[in-house]
């Protein structure tokens, strides 16, 4: 893992004791700091840091007005595959709220 990738990863774990991460605060993160301009290349840096995400423990998870809740299945393989997916069928960059956001484990 780069020095940059890490440093995001890291910073985004602390700011899950304030908020939730988004998928598009990722995106645009990887774009500006890791100057990513192939939108093939941007996935696949940001589909590595979201695997970094959860290799810390990191949850995925919906929003919705109710609160958070937490995806079925937390396996890494299968959270990559299903926002892989979505993104895809997306047909461009998610917006705020789309797709999917990452959170400490709650007891």
């Amino acid at each position: 893992m780069s020095d940059k990738v890490a440093e995001i990863v890291g910073e985004y774990v602390k700011y899950t004791d304030l908020d939730y991460v988004g998928l598009w605060q990722i995106i645009k993160r990887a774009r500006h700091e890791l100057k990513i301009v192939d939108q093939m290349e941007l996935k696949e840096a940001v589909l590595h840091i979201v695997r970094e995400l959860l290799s810390t423990g990191l949850e995925a998870i919906t929003l919705l007005k109710t609160g958070p809740v937490r995806w079925e299945n937390q396996d890494i393989d299968s959270v990559l595959n299903r926002v892989s997916q979505e993104w895809d069928a997306l047909g461009r960059d998610p917006n705020p709220g789309e797709i999917v956001w990452f959170d400490r484990k709650r007891s």
